[in-house]
């Protein structure tokens, strides 16, 4: 049956040559023939660049060549489009993690348990790459939240210093041009090399046994010697038997910490195992392509994670908000208000998780004190008081309010949750700082936790209107307010970096800001400006809305 993605018009013959395109990539990379796979999918990508499915796809293919950047690439284009879709962030965190970008995968994971708090595999993910940072503290937050208590429990025993010691840092993947035959041989013998999911024993569910017998001989991945592994020995074997892993790495837990974390886990306590979906990751078209035979066993050489890693449970149960916004409509009964009311309650937020996005709005958590803007306030659920805070500069506050109107800063006080709905055309994103300082663009900051230290500042100019900043430093999480999805270009002493003021956020690491012309007339009057940075660090900017 031929099927639309978008629109009522019949297909022509690129839609028929698109659908044959997918359809044959789908049916090959659920056989196992990734390189044959990925020109049928890069086809079909190319006759229709915004296809979510195919861009899912192709970028599971891209994960299995080990063409990690190009995987990036398309996991970034579909959480731009999708930033609310914590599946998403969880891919493109492993991707991440794939390549060693911690702290960027760290923040996919971070933003995925921001979305959805109950994501057990996000905190799973969270809590590796926190431990690989050597943060374990953090990591046995997570880890307790995914029910990993065996993970927790070693956690706690290295931060006792009791010898443990990080596994060895993944080697660079290979240059994304290099060698496609290499990266199929590393798809087609297990789930490749750096792959952390597998390392740590995320994904040791019960695996079907493939056709290649030379592959039953490896031994597992645990029973080598080692304290830290080689990179065979990161090796993940698709057919190994997980009782015997773990049997063994438990067994030497208490002499050979490292090896013991790269072998065990007990990622879901409850007893679920992670398990391959028969599904592909939800995508957001209005509808979508039927395929006859969904990839399966792909999924199982990529930690049945990267394109299995379905939400939580009580995302699905939640109905939608069209079914939610009101009780009636042509042709349909109105609920019964007592019913209907439990079922559309606003995502909540708590102390460990201050700051949750829902589907259309978010959930900021008071615990103690914390600095927030009140536009777009929904409700305040709880105890809550609000005063307005002072500009601080140099260490100190001054007489000057934080913002005005239904823009000014607030220290809200007491024990509750506020829920607000982003303003027209921005979006609210969380990030975490860690011990580490930030130059943010006034009106781009919207709340803080209160442990985060700030000061107001600005940089002036003749050329356009002064530049309000905020300078943030310290621990904790911050919320901020952007015009579109967050990005980094880097800066180099011998590379300065020029943002138009439409794009800047901020900036992080040692820059020095100025406001210079982008753009003049011939009569050398100023068209457009731009804040140049130079230095070395990154500087923060927004992509326009799409």
């Amino acid at each position: 049956m031929t099927t639309r993605t978008k629109g009522t018009k019949e297909p022509g013959p690129a839609d028929e040559e698109f659908l044959q395109q997918l359809y044959r990539g789908s049916e090959l990379l659920g056989a196992g023939k990734v390189i044959e796979a990925k020109d049928f999918l890069e086809r079909a990508h190319q006759l229709q660049p915004r296809h979510e499915k195919a861009q899912n796809l192709l970028g599971l293919t891209y994960f299995k060549l080990g063409l990690f950047d190009r995987a990036a690439d398309l996991y970034e284009m579909l959480v731009r489009d999708n930033p609310v879709d914590p599946t998403l962030r969880v891919n493109l965190g492993l991707v991440y993690l794939k390549t060693n970008a911690l702290q960027r995968a760290a923040r996919e994971f971070e933003t995925a348990t921001d979305l959805a708090p109950d994501h057990k595999k996000a905190h799973n993910y969270l809590g590796l790459t926190f431990a690989q940072m050597g943060e374990y503290g953090r990591a046995r937050e997570h880890f307790l939240l995914s029910g990993s208590d065996a993970m927790a429990e070693k956690m706690s025993r290295a931060i006792a210093g009791e010898g443990f010691s990080r596994p060895a840092a993944p080697a660079r993947p290979r240059d994304a041009e290099g060698g496609e035959g290499e990266g199929a041989s590393t798809a087609s013998t297990g789930s490749g090399e750096n792959d952390w999911g597998a390392q740590f024993g995320l994904d040791e569910a019960p695996r079907k046994t493939p056709a290649t017998g030379a592959r039953e001989s490896r031994p597992p991945v645990a029973a080598t010697p080692p304290p830290r592994p080689s990179d065979d020995e990161l090796r993940f074997d698709e057919d190994e038997d997980p009782s015997l892993s773990a049997g063994s790495a438990a067994s030497d837990s208490d002499s050979e910490q490292a090896r013991a974390l790269v072998a065990t886990t007990d990622a879901y306590a409850s007893g679920e195992d992670v398990e391959v979906s028969d599904e592909l990751p939800p995508t957001p078209v209005s509808e979508e392509i039927e395929v006859s035979e969904e990839p399966v066993t792909t999924f199982e050489e990529t930690s049945a994670a990267l394109a299995a890693s379905e939400p939580p449970a009580p995302a699905a149960a939640t109905p939608s908000p069209a079914a939610n916004t009101s009780g009636s409509g042509p042709g349909v009964n109105p609920p019964v208000l007592t019913e209907w009311a439990p079922t559309a309650v606003l995502p909540g937020a708590s102390a460990a998780q201050p700051f949750v996005q829902g589907p259309a709005s978010v959930a900021v958590s008071v615990n103690g004190e914390l600095l927030t803007r009140l536009e777009g306030l929904i409700a305040v659920q709880g105890q809550v008081a609000f005063q307005p805070e002072m500009k601080r500069f140099r260490g100190r506050a001054t007489d000057k309010p934080f913002g005005d109107g239904v823009q000014a800063m607030v220290r809200a006080r007491g024990q509750g949750t506020l829920h607000l709905e982003p303003a027209a055309g921005r979006q609210l994103v969380a990030m975490v700082l860690d011990d580490e300082s930030v130059y943010l663009r006034d009106a781009s900051v919207f709340a803080f936790e209160e442990p985060v230290v700030f000061e107001n500042g600005r940089v002036p100019s003749d050329l356009a209107p002064d530049l309000d900043l905020v300078h943030l430093r310290g621990q904790g999480r911050v919320l901020l307010s952007l015009s579109g999805p967050l990005r980094s270009v880097p800066v180099t002493m011998d590379a300065p970096v020029s943002v138009p003021l439409s794009h800047l956020v901020g900036w992080l690491g040692n820059l020095t800001p100025r406001v210079v012309p982008l753009l003049q007339s011939a009569a050398g009057e100023t068209l457009r400006t731009a804040v140049e940075l130079g230095g070395e660090g990154f500087a923060l900017i927004a992509l326009g809305v799409r």
